[in-house]
């Protein structure tokens, strides 16, 4: 007969593995797009060609925010207890 901890290790297993399927093409994405980014920035010398002059430095929290995202989900991946750790205070600051 199988214990109800058994279960729960089970269950927590699946959860994890659902959440690192999941997580590996947001983080392959946020790879590219930076690849993307720096190849322009050092065969051009600018990392966005298409950028508006003199925009507001609001405007520069979305990339930070999703930067810090995908950096909390990479490190989700390896040390799962400093998954919280991260996107908290990302949230108490917005």
């Amino acid at each position: 007969m199988k214990s109800v901890c058994d279960t729960c290790d089970r269950a927590s297993k699946w959860i994890r593995w659902i959440a690192r399927i999941w997580s590996s093409p947001i983080i392959i994405y946020s790879l590219i797009l930076v690849a993307g980014y720096t190849w322009n920035w050092v065969t051009t010398g600018v990392a966005d060609p298409y950028a508006v002059e003199a925009y507001p430095p609001i405007e520069a929290l979305p990339p930070i925010l999703m930067f810090l995202s995908v950096l909390g989900l990479g490190i989700a991946w390896r040390w799962e207890r400093l998954k919280f750790q991260i996107p908290l205070p990302v949230l108490k600051i917005v």
